[in-house]
């Protein structure tokens, strides 16, 4: 049986999810064993020199920018009548079951999201 566009919708946003918890574990890995600040695992994080302190930072900003990089991939989902890109809000919303508001068209084409994905050469990924 053909998978539906809300169930393909679904598929990315869960493989999104679980991207982003291997990049922060990734992350966690590298404090550990690659970057591992002066003091981490004796918890005297609090008293890091500035130099410290601003690595520590910058390691975090590097998780924030793979986690938004992720995010934004994963999210450019598109109708794949209108080729109209869904975004993340409208995936989270319309993948959720119990939610009232979950929408039920393509909000471009009107396109129903339980009907099933179209054969062929069409790319929803984008």
């Amino acid at each position: 049986m053909a998978r539906t566009i809300r169930e393909e919708l679904r598929r990315r946003t869960l493989i999104g999810a679980c991207g982003a918890v291997a990049i922060v574990v990734l992350w966690c890995l590298a404090m550990q064993f690659v970057v591992h600040p002066p003091d981490w695992s004796e918890g005297r994080w609090r008293t890091l020199s500035p130099r410290d302190a601003l690595v520590l930072g910058f390691w975090f900003l590097v998780l924030l920018a793979a986690l938004g990089i992720w995010q934004f991939a994963m999210a450019r989902f598109r109708c794949p009548k209108c080729g109209e890109v869904f975004g993340y809000y409208f995936g989270q919303r319309a993948t959720r079951r119990l939610t009232r508001r979950r929408p039920q068209t393509c909000p471009s084409c009107g396109i129903s999201l339980d009907e099933p994905m179209p054969e062929g050469p069409t790319n929803p990924i984008g």
